[in-house]
């Protein structure tokens, strides 16, 4: 059988332990191939030839002759891959008649691997000290049966290192620690870091070497938070601490939590910092989650963003309290981060409400620039969200309302069942509890890209466009009199840096024009631009009405005959406006510089990325039709390790002009060209501007959606009153009792106090009501509750006291009989040594 991309039973597995000789390589793929099919014929699967397996093994150079980096991938029958990935291992020959092991697992993004039914909350975490896991351990237990009501997993992942050293080690990825994790956390003590300095020649280096590692694992895409679970007790410790904190502050992708940021968050911390600490990544990685889900927070006005009616007090008259300002802070906050803020408002008069921002502009943090659109009207709340929701383009599983009534929250949650509300309560204790613990209103996102900033701004853009849409019959007049620009970068060592945070965002959130979906971290596309055997161009784009940003990137390899487009991703805010033939026409000029004939552009299919399908479909057929007439000038479309490849001629690709493929469709295609160039065609009538890689969300189930309130809504309630560790929180009863110490203590506590009842009597200790009570061997019937420990109480009392005198003076009455018969040695020594006095040593032995 002849192996071919679209045979969906055929899937990728990782192979590592191969060898690294070019030679030793090539052969191990021959041996590889026949090892697949025989496990494939021993399964029963499919009846395949070692030459239907196909192989890319990673090699440092060129491909064909270049060293091999001990890895690869190979593309099997599912059956296969799923036997492999299991048993963990291939067994091949060398060629030699040895044998040797592959090693075998899951490609990242392995289809086989089954959808998880929860949701996953993944945090990778280490600490400067030892017995985290176990020290954290009932706290998640506690968090996870909070967790369990959205669906949601707690999965912790703990190092068995510690140690400032070991930490950076793992973030500079020689431990594997950070693979496949979101974020990574790293408690930290300020003795534990003052130790580690007093120990190294350096002081200071200990702290740099943190700093250089989290600016390399941050460089590589990776999230990290810093999180101080100590006071500073000492100016050495306040003095390291503060180094940490300004090296780690600049770095992106990297927060810094000290110790006063999380007693003010949480004050159980002075005496339970572990419980805050956890409660403070949860709620991290739970925000960033809902990042992904929540774009749109509309807020009312009257008593919700200010105290007061602003159609009966005035703008002047409405009062600015701490509550009102502090949800303004979050909202604006939000917005730097991306998120779109809107209002909505019963007011009769719209020039009332904006123009108290305009007015009490130094009062308000949330400024008027900063609404992306409002609906300010005596009409139902309901419908005003309906209107947001179609002008934005957005779902209503989107979006957040936040009122102070109770009423127009009640009828929002009735009629529109996926948008989360948020109720404000009127006491400004509880406002105040709500706008610091609402997990909603969190932006933690790392540093936002300038697009972050500017999305506000691209909405405000998009209204005006599709105003001028209105204006025009046709969608090419539209397009033709937005007098689109754009400017293509090629990045190099020099100025990649202006460049590469918003690439690595694009490559990481593009799907719908993103030919192969080649997720590269800001540390690869670094190395990407400084390759001279690879390139990478960046489009950014504008048009009256504004600048798009930077919103498309192409990177390139150079091979032997030809230019490879190992990716192409595009942001659908500008599509059909001739940026993507801009992009290749690019790429092609650089193939005919390069003596490079053609140019290869490859396409991995996935659920989503149709779209650049269907433009390289379309591509295919017009050159197909008009160009390709000559029997010298040949194009193929084939398939290679589960990609499909487009050639096209560099010379004809370079002289295609902007405007060659509008509204091209070629209906005498019948094949699945026709499918992906109607699809791709059918996007043509979108107009908004929205990047819908970050945007366009997936249509979630309700039930979903409402097991996410109820969580947020219980997490609201709970607010500072987090689960403590030992059971320990707020609420609970009180009522102690008795059990006995380890054998162990009680030993030393009778040898320290010398008293034979002082160490029973030490041998009770409190505890919580459900604590299980260790008092086998004991000769009398311990207390079980405060009230029976009463008699015992002066004997308890007075008894101890003596234990602990004696054994103080004991310590005290040795340490100095040792320090004058010591003294009293050195004396005589001396006066020996100088003649005064003579020893007879026989007599001394």
């Amino acid at each position: 059988m002849a192996f071919t991309a679209n045979d969906a039973s055929f899937i990728p597995i990782w192979l590592g332990n191969l060898p690294h000789d070019p030679d030793q390589l090539k052969e191990a793929e021959k041996e590889l191939a026949v090892a697949i099919a025989k496990v494939s014929v021993d399964l029963g699967v499919l009846d395949i030839c070692p030459k239907d397996v196909c192989f890319r093994f990673h090699t440092k150079g060129s491909s064909s002759s270049g060293v091999g980096l001990g890895f690869g991938f190979a593309w099997v029958p599912r059956p296969v891959a799923q036997n492999l990935v299991q048993v963990g291992q291939l067994e091949y020959s060398d060629g030699n008649g040895s044998e040797r092991f592959a090693s075998v697992r899951e490609s990242r993004g392995h289809p086989s691997r089954p959808a998880s039914a929860k949701e996953e909350i993944a945090v990778a975490v280490v600490g400067t000290f030892a017995s985290l896991e176990v020290q954290l351990a009932e706290l998640i237990s506690q968090w996870q049966t909070v967790f369990d009501e959205a669906n949601v997993h707690l999965n912790f992942r703990f190092s068995e290192k510690n140690g400032t050293s070991e930490i950076c080690k793992l973030l500079q990825g020689k431990r594997h620690f950070l693979r496949r994790v979101p974020i990574g956390v790293v408690l930290w003590q300020p003795q534990d870091l003052c130790r580690a300095c007093l120990s190294s020649a350096n002081p200071a280096k200990e702290v740099f070497d943190v700093i250089n590692a989290a600016k390399s694992a941050c460089s590589a895409g990776h999230v990290l938070m810093f999180l101080q679970i100590k006071e500073c007790r000492s100016c050495d410790e306040r003095q390291a601490s503060d180094i940490l904190k300004e090296g780690l502050q600049n770095i992106n992708l990297c927060e810094f939590i000290n110790w006063p940021a999380l007693v003010e968050l949480y004050p159980c911390a002075t005496s339970e910092p572990l419980a805050a600490a956890c409660a403070l990544i949860i709620r991290h990685r739970t925000a960033a989650l809902l990042s992904n889900r929540l774009k749109v927070f509309v807020a009312d006005c009257d008593h919700t963003l200010w105290e007061g009616v602003v159609a009966e007090d005035g703008v002047q008259g409405v009062k600015l309290a701490a509550p009102h300002v502090g949800l303004q802070r979050r909202l604006a906050a939000l917005q730097k981060a991306g998120r779109l803020i809107c209002i909505a408002s019963r007011n009769a008069s719209a020039t009332e409400v904006l123009q108290v921002f305009v007015d009490r502009k130094k009062e308000c943090p949330l400024q008027l620039e900063q609404i992306v659109a409002y609906e300010v009207h005596p009409g139902p709340k309901p419908q005003s969200l309906q209107r947001l929701s179609t002008l934005l383009s957005l779902t209503l599983d989107s979006f957040v309302f936040l009122d102070d009534n109770c009423f127009e929250v009640e009828d929002v949650r009735q009629s529109l069942p996926d948008v989360i509300t948020v109720h404000i309560p009127a006491d400004h204790a509880e406002f105040d509890r709500l706008v610091q613990h609402c997990w909603l209103l969190d932006a933690f996102q790392g540093t936002p890209t300038k697009e972050d900033q500017d999305r506000t701004e691209l909405y405000r853009q998009n209204a005006a466009r599709r105003a001028e849409r209105e204006r025009h019959r046709s969608l090419t007049d539209f397009l033709d009199s937005l007098e689109v620009e754009v400017v293509i970068h090629e990045p190099n060592q020099n100025d990649a840096y202006r460049y590469v945070s918003r690439l690595c965002q694009l490559c990481a959130k593009t799907n719908q024009f993103n030919t192969t979906q080649l997720r590269l971290s800001e540390l690869e596309i670094s190395m990407w631009c400084n390759n001279e055997l690879r390139s990478v161009f960046a489009a950014q784009v504008k048009d009256k009405f504004g600048d798009y940003g930077l919103v498309a990137g192409v990177f390139c390899s150079l091979e032997e005959d030809s230019v490879v487009v190992d990716c192409l991703a595009m942001s659908c805010r500008v599509l059909h406006r001739g940026v993507e033939l801009q992009l290749l026409r690019k790429v092609a000029q650089l193939a005919l510089a390069r003596d490079k004939a053609k140019v290869t552009v490859k396409f991995r299919p996935s659920s989503k990325n149709a779209l650049a399908r269907g433009f390289l479909a379309r591509l295919f057929c017009w050159l197909e039709g008009h160009v390709w007439q000559s029997p010298d000038i040949s194009s193929q479309i084939s398939w290679e390790c589960g990609e499909q490849v487009f050639a096209f001629p560099a010379l004809e690709l370079s002289q295609l002009s902007s405007c060659a493929l509008e509204g091209f469709s070629d209906a005498s295609v019948s094949d699945w060209r026709r499918e992906a160039i109607d699809r791709e065609l059918h996007v043509s009538s979108w107009t908004n501007v929205v990047d819908a890689e970050d945007w366009m969300l997936v249509p979630t189930h309700p039930q979903h959606v409402t097991s996410w309130s109820a969580l947020l809504k219980k997490i609201c309630d709970i607010g500072p009153d987090i689960p403590l560790s030992s059971g320990r929180n707020p609420g609970k009863d009180r009522r102690h009792r008795l059990t006995c110490a380890p054998k162990h203590m009680i030993l030393r506590l009778a040898a320290r106090s010398g008293a034979r009842w002082a160490a029973v009597t030490s041998t009770v200790a409190l505890h919580r009501p459900d604590a299980p009570a260790r008092c086998d061997g004991l000769p009398f019937k311990l207390p079980t509750s405060v009230e029976e420990l009463v008699p015992f109480g002066q004997t308890v009392s007075v008894g101890g006291l003596m234990g602990v005198c004696s054994g103080f003076a004991l310590k005290k009455v040795g340490k100095l009989a040792a320090g004058l018969f010591g003294g009293l040695f050195c004396l005589q020594q001396a006066l020996a040594y100088q003649g005064y006095v003579t020893v007879n040593w026989s007599k001394v032995e």
